[in-house]
């Protein structure tokens, strides 16, 4: 392929190539650019032209990429945010008189959402603050901006278009009601002869104290499965059954339902947390404010959990 000449590219029929890519439809990506399919059709066979590829056919009624559009937006989405993000503009924000809403994915420890919540709407009355458990395409969504802020757990690798923040690891314990019979005999042999809750989010896989489990000699045998942290503290309360978890997934509940942090019966990994936001977001004055009050209060809580 020939040299290209830069000046004879027009930005808008990369934005135009992206959508297509996203869309794979004429008529979807006319609707989501307001404009008329047969502008899309020309704006794709001007870049064909000054790109010399068909870079996407018709397949039924989905358009299709080849080899080189799938390379070629690669390298055109990092371009296009980098864009976006010189261009926006530099508005400052007031939390006492903002009216925006926030869109935040956590995992359901009890007291941290409140607490960073709570925080957040002291400082701005007028704003809203949307709070969904941890969706199983927490990381796609965050990337797409569907999501302001995002707390995961470590070790996913993380597309080129999100930020990462990584907070100091947790420790773990195992929790169990104060005057559970395992207490006086504590060791893995007793912790593997009471039923165990586990709590399995949209997003997890494994736990390390499942792995812990199945690869030491007490095999610890699971008596409920729970996709809520903040159903923990109850069941506990009211049966013989112990987790393994952080200790900020249960601390603000420890005295409020009579339970004990015990040291983990087998040894266990610290957890690794990171909050991650869009590339798109980054020097957006109200995130940068909602993300601050978001670390800010997870450190404290941390610390208290951890120092309890």
């Amino acid at each position: 392929m020939n040299e290209i000449e830069l000046d004879r590219i027009d930005l808008n029929l990369l934005v135009t190539f992206d959508v297509l890519m996203s869309e794979r439809s004429v008529t979807r990506a006319a609707d989501k650019l307001h404009r008329t399919p047969s502008a899309i059709s020309h704006a794709l066979n001007r870049l064909r032209e000054q790109l010399g590829d068909p870079l996407m056919v018709r397949v039924g009624d989905r358009m299709e990429p080849g080899p080189f559009a799938l390379g070629l937006i690669d390298d055109v989405r990092p371009i296009l945010r980098e864009i976006r993000r010189v261009v926006a503009p530099r508005i400052g924000f007031e939390p006492s008189s903002s009216t925006q809403g926030f869109r935040l994915a956590m995992p359901d420890f009890p007291g941290l959402v409140s607490a960073i919540i709570a925080r957040a709407q002291a400082e701005a009355p007028g704003a809203r603050f949307d709070w969904v458990p941890l969706p199983r395409e927490t990381v796609r969504a965050t990337d797409a901006g569907e999501i302001d802020l995002a707390m995961v757990f470590g070790g996913e690798t993380l597309p080129d278009g999100l930020e990462v923040r990584d907070v100091p690891e947790e420790t773990r314990a195992t929790f169990l009601r104060a005057d559970h019979p395992a207490i006086p005999n504590w060791g893995p042999d007793e912790a593997a002869r009471w039923p165990h809750l586990q709590v399995i989010t949209g997003n997890a896989s494994r736990s390390p104290a499942e792995a812990a489990h199945l690869s030491g000699a007490a095999k610890r045998v699971i008596g409920a499965r729970n996709p809520h942290f903040s159903g923990v503290a109850p069941l506990l309360a009211r049966t013989d059954m112990i987790a393994t978890l952080n200790r900020l997934a249960v601390h603000a509940d420890v005295e409020a339902f009579g339970l004990r942090a015990m040291p983990p019966a087998m040894a266990q990994p610290p957890l690794r947390l990171r909050f991650i936001w869009s590339f798109l977001y980054s020097n957006d004055p109200a995130q940068d404010w909602m993300r601050r009050v978001a670390m800010k209060t997870y450190l404290e809580q941390q610390r208290a959990a951890e120092t309890a």
